[in-house]
């Protein structure tokens, strides 16, 4: 592939996503109404598979749309579902550590007591139950029902937004630097992807009260991220396992901090300090199984 044709996509993916946030803020559109999260999910989540359209086209070399959609199966589902597991009960368990037993108020704690609970989701319905024995016990029931239910419905459906990204990252990106070692070919496709997100980081998305701080957390958590996605790219040979587990993630990012207390951004949230401690921990952990070269021509060159 060559360094032209990367360019060309750079300046096609970021001029595209940048300049559709530019136009909503010039114009006052506001970025929970109708207009402004339709604009979001298209052009903007669409820029990079866009980018890989136009610059497939200028560079006259054949994409195979099919290969990136349709080669998915049970078992790879599995494997997105329980990735996506690790990843939350990681960051539980640093929120955990940091916040309930060490005690450190600004990080905010994990609190699944059935009155936060209720609290946090403000459902009439629920709340008659106080009185039962069993009250104590929804928290946790809800919790497990949206892990393992939660999950399938929330990620299939956001997957028809995240497969705009993942064409462009784990699709164009990963084609482009998969002759570089893993850990080099993770790390810039994070930073691409991390500044990538900066004009939604500025205007409050994810990190409402940081977002200078954010945009650097945002890269850091996208880098780190990156090395799970590549594993998971390759040993599935399947973008849309990529955009799976990235429609996961985006679903989990509300209903997870309903069992947060003084919940803190920038420190217990899943692309904040808790988040980025859970994925290089188990980076470190299976380290062998993630960066052991796998030998695996089922994937194709693109460009």
């Amino acid at each position: 592939m060559s360094k032209r044709s990367f360019i060309i996509w750079i300046i096609l993916c970021f001029s595209i996503g940048w300049g559709t946030i530019l136009l909503m803020y010039l114009n006052n559109v506001n970025f929970d109404s109708f207009i402004g999260k339709a604009l979001i999910s298209t052009l903007f989540m669409f820029s990079p598979s866009i980018s890989t359209f136009i610059v497939s086209k200028i560079c006259n070399k054949h994409f195979n749309l099919k290969n990136v959609i349709f080669n998915f199966s049970f078992k790879k589902y599995l494997k997105v579902h329980l990735i996506f597991l690790l990843l939350i009960i990681s960051n539980y368990l640093y929120i955990y550590l940091f916040g309930n037993l060490l005690d450190i108020k600004i990080f905010g704690k994990l609190n699944f007591s059935y009155d936060y609970f209720i609290k946090g989701i403000n459902v009439k319905e629920l709340e008659d139950l106080r009185s039962e024995s069993f009250s104590k016990f929804i928290p946790f029931i809800i919790l497990a029902i949206s892990l393992t239910f939660g999950p399938f419905i929330s990620g299939f459906i956001n997957s028809i937004f995240t497969i705009g990204e993942e064409i462009g990252w784990r699709g164009y990106l990963f084609s482009k630097f998969q002759n570089l070692q893993k850990y080099k070919s993770s790390i810039i496709v994070g930073l691409i992807w991390g500044i990538w997100h900066a004009p939604l980081i500025i205007l409050g998305l994810n990190f409402p009260e940081y977002p200078v701080l954010g945009i650097l957390l945002m890269i850091i958590s996208c880098i780190s991220i990156s090395f799970i996605f590549y594993y998971l790219r390759e040993t599935t040979s399947s973008v849309f396992s990529c955009a799976l587990l990235h429609g996961m993630i985006n679903a989990s990012s509300g209903f997870s901090g309903i069992f947060i207390e003084n919940q803190n951004y920038l420190l217990s949230n899943f692309v904040g300090v808790s988040g980025t401690l859970g994925i290089l921990t188990l980076i470190l952990i299976f380290r062998k199984r993630i960066f052991y070269p796998i030998h695996n021509n089922s994937y194709r060159k693109w460009f």
